[in-house]
């Protein structure tokens, strides 16, 4: 018995490698890295023109000097939709849409990267570059957050669905003797693709100042697949699910760096005549009394051609806050200069490799007095 035994698995095993060197191979099977995201193919690109089609790959985690005072940021998570063949049959992964990014937005608040954070159960609708950054600009300023994490699963799919949903008996030995004797993971016919495409979208002028596209394959083999819905432990405990999280995890360090990479920006309200304007961002955001922050103002330029669709920028006015008191979330400022301000205006707290926000005296104005701004019509 036992001599059949091993005599059966030399032959599924053969049957395994002539199976990966004749005939058709495994569709996409070799395409995807495993686990690091930094990889974008099995092999590298052989002409300059392969290699321009490849994504850019994220830098190393040490995107920015480290920076003594840390400001930390408010966050808005959408749904990531399922586009193109992010199908989620063969295995039930419908859910991946607000699992997804509810785990990195977890992921992300336990950083220390952020002081608040809030998911959104809608997507940004699919539309031009200049729709997507002023969508998200509105989206940024109805729920006040400084920063926008989208993105958008464009795999789920298995590269053999058939052989998934009717397997013939060749096709079971053949994956039972990959699992049995731990042989090359490729010859496994239970192959699942997952593509991620991710974007950080400043909230004030909707530029993505972090995007990104996480690729891999695993084995589909869940246990109890009637159970294994995306994000559920007989989901993790799958090949296929324990490359899916090691790939968060490396995602959510890169957003983690890059929201890090981020100066602190911050709206100012300018109140009533004989009381202080606010600023809203205090202490939680890492503000102190002393403080001084340039203003900018914010520009928006309409698109020629384009019906009620702009582009915003930030604007160096020139003119300084200092922060009088430091509230929780908010601090009482004050104007430093004759400013005649028009339009909206934040405060932008200097960014790593920066100094921070300098808490000495104002230097000595010049003699020339500052110019006012002059008036904008409000584009929105």
């Amino acid at each position: 018995m036992r001599s059949y035994s091993s005599a059966l698995a030399v032959l599924l095993a053969a049957m395994l490698t002539m199976g990966t060197q004749a005939g058709p191979s495994l569709p996409h099977l070799g395409d995807y890295p495993q686990g690091d995201p930094r990889r974008v193919g099995a092999a590298e690109p052989t002409t300059e023109e392969e290699a321009a089609t490849q994504p850019e790959a994220p830098s190393a985690l040490t995107l920015c000097p480290a920076q003594e005072r840390v400001y930390r940021k408010s966050l808005l998570v959408t749904a990531f939709p399922r586009r193109g063949d992010a199908s989620a049959n063969g295995g039930g992964l419908q859910g991946a849409e607000q699992a997804l990014p509810e785990w990195l937005a977890g992921r992300l608040a336990n950083s220390g990267a952020l002081f608040h954070h809030q998911t959104l159960n809608a997507s940004l609708p699919m539309g031009s570059p200049a729709e997507t950054a002023q969508q998200a600009r509105q989206l940024a300023r109805e729920r006040q957050t400084q920063l926008v994490l989208t993105g958008a699963l464009l795999d789920l799919g298995m590269a053999r669905p058939k052989d998934l949903l009717n397997p013939d008996l060749i096709t079971r030995g053949r994956n039972a003797t990959v699992s049995t004797f731990g042989l090359n993971e490729e010859w496994d016919t239970r192959q699942r693709h997952f593509v991620l495409h991710l974007e950080l979208l400043d909230g004030v002028t909707g530029n993505a100042v972090f995007r990104h596209e996480y690729r891999l394959r695993g084995v589909w083999n869940p246990k109890h697949p009637a159970r294994a819905r995306f994000g559920t432990p007989a989901f993790w405990e799958t090949d296929y699910g324990e490359k899916v999280e090691q790939l968060l995890m490396e995602a959510g360090a890169h957003l983690e760096e890059a929201i890090r990479c981020q100066p602190l920006v911050a709206r100012l309200n300018r109140a009533a005549p004989g009381s202080a304007p606010l600023l809203e961002a205090g202490r939680v955001q890492g503000l102190e009394t002393g403080d001084r922050l340039p203003l900018h103002r914010v520009s928006l330029r309409q698109i020629p051609g384009e019906y009620r669709l702009y582009t915003a920028h930030l604007l160096a006015s020139g003119a300084t806050l200092t922060v009088v008191r430091a509230y929780a979330h908010s601090s009482e400022v004050k104007l430093e200069g004759d400013w005649a301000l028009y339009g909206e205006h934040l405060a932008v707290a200097p960014g790593p490799g920066t100094q921070t926000a300098s808490t000495g005296p104002p230097p000595t104005p010049s003699a020339e007095k500052p110019h006012a701004e002059a008036p904008e019509t409000d584009a929105n």
